[in-house]
């Protein structure tokens, strides 16, 4: 880090994914501001059963293992891991796992039209510093694996 330069990241270890029970806000963990950021983890058949909606938020609900339902302004949308839905504000929305099946959610909420495509910078210089190469490893041959290493020559094996 350049001297003189606060450090403008802030990184934490979530824990294992596996391991979370119930709700886990990884957004308060890292101290987020503009967005939130949660991962919830259910048993089979149970979930956040009660609709929500908010005036500004719209979330993203990514299902990350298992199978479940997401529940929008009184549609049922199955999930299985992989899925994402991008719910807007005023939706009405759940979400429960598969009644057979435990799941995995993560989900992320941001104030709705915040986002700008033009946001962004790109750098010339490389992120990463260069990868070295390691040579080769030589290859013995199965002769010089027994030990024979080089075969005598007439001329060395007299002196």
């Amino acid at each position: 880090m350049t001297p003189g330069m606060r450090r403008r990241f802030r990184r934490k270890h979530i824990g294992r994914i596996e391991g979370i029970r119930g709700w886990k806000s990884a957004g308060r963990l890292l101290r987020l501001k503009a967005m939130g950021l949660t991962i919830a983890s259910f048993p089979a058949g149970k979930g956040y059963d009660h609709p929500h909606s908010h005036a500004l938020q719209e979330e993203v609900y990514m299902l990350l293992s298992g199978r479940g339902d997401l529940v929008v302004d009184g549609r049922v949308l199955p999930m299985r891991a992989g899925d994402a839905v991008a719910v807007e504000p005023p939706a009405k929305r759940a979400l429960r796992s598969a009644p057979r099946t435990a799941s995995t959610w993560l989900m992320i909420g941001a104030a709705a039209g915040t986002y700008r495509e033009d946001d962004w910078t790109e750098y010339d210089e490389p992120a990463f510093p260069p990868v070295r190469r390691r040579r080769p490893l030589r290859r013995t041959s199965p002769r010089a694996k027994r030990g024979g290493g080089r075969r005598p020559t007439r001329r060395s094996a007299g002196r």
